[in-house]
Order: C-alpha cells, then structure tokens, then sequence
C-alpha cells in the first residue's frame, strides 16, 4: 500500500539502545538511552526527459525509490538549482520505505544545449549522488521579419523586388522558402545564411523577384520549415501597378516643373 505523507521522517523504524555504566565510585549504575533508526539510501536517482524538448510544455521527472527517510531531491541545471519545485513522497507499507519524486512541467528553452542533473541528498548522512543528462529544445522562430524594396524599370512595365525574410531565434535552424499563388512568379535569385547565438539559430533568406505588368497584382510569401515541429511561420507581400492615370500624372507633373507652370495642368491631368 502506497500513500503520501508531508513528514518523511513519520514512518520510522525505531529500536531503543540503552547504554549501563558503573564503576566503583558510582553506588547506581547510570542508564542511558537512545533510539536507534534505521536508514536506508534507496536507489540511484534517475532522471526521465524527452529525447528533445518541444516547446515549453513538455516535462521532466527525478525521482528515487527505496529510500528511508525520505530524501531531499534538487534538479540543476547549468549548475543553478531550478527553484519552485514540489516534492512528493509517497511511503509504500510493504518495503516500509519511500518514493519521492521532483516534476518540472515548464521548462525554460533558454536551458537548451546545457546539462541537466537530478540530485538526491540523504538527510542522515548528508552526503550526495546525482544523475545527469544534457537536454535539448526544439522551438520555432519568436519572429519572422520580412522587408521588402521596390524598383521600376523605365517603362513602368517591370518590377524589381529585393525581398528579405528573417526567421529569429529557433531550435532547429529554419529553412526559408518562398511562394507565390500565381504559377508565373518565381524567384529570379536567392541567398541565404545561419547565425548560431547562444544556441539558438537565426535564419536569412533574400530572393529577387522580377514581376511583369501583365501580372498586374498579386503575392508573395516566404514561409519557415524547422526540422520536425509541426508549426511555421508565414509572411506575404500584396504586389500591383499603378493605374494609368498614376503614371501619366507623374509624367506630367515633371514636364510641367521643367518649364515651371505646372498648377493647373497637375490638376487637370490626375483628376
């Protein structure tokens, strides 16, 4: 029978010593008595955690069995003990010793790439053993940031669009790829590159896009691939071509400001 208690000293096997000394000078003999406890380490600690984290949801468990009294169970990691964890022990009849376990249900992504250590301290002897794992976090991009820059041919029939997509901070790195819903624009040249900070992975892309005016409108997105999670980021830029009026205007409006009378024929040509 298992059951938990909040005290791991209650359940204690107890045998009273008493200790009889006399001598010549001492007319009674002089009793003295203690209890004898009876102590038992209990197994190697062992640490349960997931081949890769995934996110910050996933959690981890030290634990260690056959131990009297209950001992006290720390998880470090990188060397600095995890505070605000709970302790459960839980007393089984049978074997009169304990189970005691330490959860982590949150984990923090900044502990990725560092070793993580179940501890387990005796409270008689005070003395340690500890069982360690190093951990890893998979973790999409906090961000994906996309800039994009735009430029005419002569003709106003062409647009030359310079367009970057950063994806920030993630484990694993990301791909970028880029798309777009008409089957016509694709990119013309692409580059890319990773930068590792801190073991998370900072991911460009830039491609250029050379888009004709028979397009008209339409999109482009780039979007992020990373390793084996199952979320990704998506950004998308709206493209189009100014309306005639748009372009006769502007022709307009700079001949007018050569010969330096360009009031009413400004206003005549864009209304």
């Amino acid at each position: 029978m298992n059951h938990s208690v909040s005290d791991p000293f209650t359940v204690f096997t107890k045998i009273e010593v008493i200790c009889q000394v006399s001598n010549e000078v001492t007319p009674e003999p002089l009793n003295v008595s203690a209890f004898l406890c009876r102590s038992e380490k209990g197994d190697k600690p062992s640490l349960t955690v997931p081949h890769s984290f995934v996110g910050e949801n996933s959690s981890t468990l030290c634990k260690v069995k056959h131990a009297r009294p209950a001992p006290k169970l720390s998880i470090y990691v990188a060397n600095v003990m995890v505070n605000n964890v709970h302790q459960k022990n839980t007393f089984n009849d049978s074997s009169n010793t304990f189970t005691s376990k330490v959860e982590i249900q949150n984990p923090s992504r900044h502990w990725n790439a560092n070793q993580m250590c179940c501890v387990r301290r005796s409270k008689v002897s005070n003395d340690s053993v500890q069982v360690c794992k190093n951990v890893t976090f998979e973790y999409p991009p906090s961000e994906l940031i996309m800039v994009v820059h735009r430029t005419f041919e002569s003709d106003e029939t062409v647009q030359i669009l310079n367009i970057s997509c950063n994806a920030v901070n993630s484990y694993p790195q990301c791909d970028i790829s880029w798309g777009s819903k008409l089957p016509n624009v694709r990119p013309i040249s692409t580059e890319s590159r990773i930068d590792i900070r801190n073991h998370s992975y900072f991911s460009f892309s830039k491609a250029v896009f050379s888009v004709t005016k028979e397009a008209n409108r339409g999109d482009i997105f780039c979007f992020t691939r990373c390793g084996t999670l199952k979320t990704y980021l998506l950004r998308t830029y709206n493209f189009s071509f100014p309306s005639m009026y748009q372009v006769l205007f502007v022709l307009y409006f700079i001949v007018n400001l050569q010969s330096k009378d360009y009031t009413c024929l400004c206003i005549s040509v864009y209304s």
